[in-house]
């Protein structure tokens, strides 16, 4: 029997017992304290029961790709889940940053380049009050808020690698491209003082409203307000629609990871 733990929930291929399994409940835990005061560990390390005249219970077998082999005969594997999870949180914690330096190291450590610019100094809120600029800048607001995982930062250098790729004239030149595409509208800002806005849009009846088709660049542009002062210059181009716009394909973003990974430009 099977029981795959990752991504999705404990979801085991045939009935077993679930008695004190409930994911949405909050009582799992002190059922699971409570259910284990019964069990002990034997000398070779495996889990034996005051409730089974000290029966030695099976043990589970935890596979590479995050599925779990379930023994019959062991402790309802949930206990251990919980557990080895708890541990692997734990883990992470302990060797999570706790100062900015520690954060620049762990930064080149994993991803392999210096942070980017204003990694020192980002600004994630700022208002007035009292005539005074109040400005909290990033390892502030970590500290502040007690981000728990500072270092976090997998899925943006996932989305962003392969431009790391591609010749900034380039990408230059493919944005004008799309930005004279019908359907489309355009975010941006043409000085470093200047407001998020829409700087351009091609709709059905020339709509570039709030609340017409462009009306996603007015969202865009408000939920970057508060920190639309940290970010540079920039244009981005966007299609009103659901439907997806595909601007390249498996290939050529090989090809731009590649140059990424190498330092050059595909």
């Amino acid at each position: 029997m099977l029981i795959q733990t990752n991504p999705s929930p404990i979801t085991p291929t045939k009935s077993i017992d679930s008695t004190h399994f409930n994911p949405s409940s909050n009582e799992i835990c002190s059922q699971i304290r409570i259910d284990r005061t019964a069990l002990r560990k034997s000398t070779d390390g495996r889990v034996e029961t005051d409730l089974d005249d000290g029966k030695i219970l099976g043990e589970h077998t935890y596979r590479s790709n995050g599925l779990v082999e379930v023994n019959p005969n062991g402790e309802h594997p949930i206990y251990e889940l919980v557990k080895r999870a708890q541990e692997e949180w734990d883990r992470k914690l302990e060797h999570a940053s706790k100062t900015f330096d520690e954060a620049v190291v762990e930064y080149q450590r994993r991803y392999g380049r210096l942070p980017p610019p204003g990694f020192d100094a980002w600004r994630v809120f700022s208002c007035k009050t009292n005539a005074h600029i109040l400005t909290f800048y990033r390892w502030d607001y970590v500290e502040k808020y007690q981000i728990q995982l500072p270092d976090e930062y997998d899925q943006i250098f996932k989305d962003l690698e392969p431009f790391w790729g591609i010749d900034p004239k380039d990408l230059q030149v493919i944005q004008r491209e799309w930005e004279a595409h019908s359907d489309t509208f355009t975010v941006g800002k043409d000085a470093m003082k200047e407001s998020i806005g829409l700087k351009n849009f091609s709709n059905p009846q020339n709509d570039g409203g709030p609340n017409g088709l462009a009306k996603g660049a007015y969202q865009i542009a408000e939920l970057l307000k508060e920190v639309e002062g940290s970010i540079p210059p920039f244009r981005a181009v966007f299609s009103p629609h659901d439907s997806p716009n595909l601007s390249t394909d498996f290939e050529l973003k090989q090809q731009a990871l590649k140059a990424a990974e190498e330092g050059t430009c595909a």
